[in-house]
């Protein structure tokens, strides 16, 4: 039986760094599947990470929080939406070939985890948050610039 790990935590939270260092931890091999890996597969043109619309894709939305920081909310177009779906159609195909997973992704909430353990629900998967202070995610998003 596969053997699966869902790591879960905002951008730049260290889930990508944590997948590769597991990788190379476990004896036996395990696959990385993560929405970034996916959004590879789509044309540039799709999507706006600069902010503006995308009307298809994935894009950024500014907004400003209730103290007056800005944020940022990002939008799912019909591809993309689909496209999301499509992972978890991956990821399911790749465990019942027998492959063990970890799984990288950024749920906006509980409905969306729930999504992942219907379609997981015949597997042993260990669910993990990972948690960054806001400071040093902030940091880490300034430095990559994307």
């Amino acid at each position: 039986m596969s053997r699966i790990i869902y790591l879960n935590g905002p951008s730049s939270s260290g889930k990508t760094t944590l997948a590769k260092a597991l990788q190379e931890t476990f004896s036996e091999p395990y696959l990385h599947l993560g929405l970034d890996k996916i959004i590879g597969f789509m044309p540039k043109k799709i999507n706006n990470w600069e902010g503006g619309a995308a009307p298809l894709g994935f894009s950024w939305e500014q907004a400003i929080d209730p103290t007056g920081s800005p944020t940022y909310h990002i939008h799912a177009g019909p591809f993309a939406m689909r496209i999301n779906r499509t992972l978890k159609d991956i990821a399911l195909l790749l465990a019942s070939q027998g492959y063990n997973l970890i799984i990288d992704d950024v749920a906006f909430g509980a409905i969306e985890v729930e999504e992942w353990k219907q379609v997981l629900k015949h597997y042993n998967v260990l669910y993990v948050g990972v948690l960054t202070h806001l400071d040093i995610l902030e940091q880490r998003e300034r430095t990559r610039g994307n």
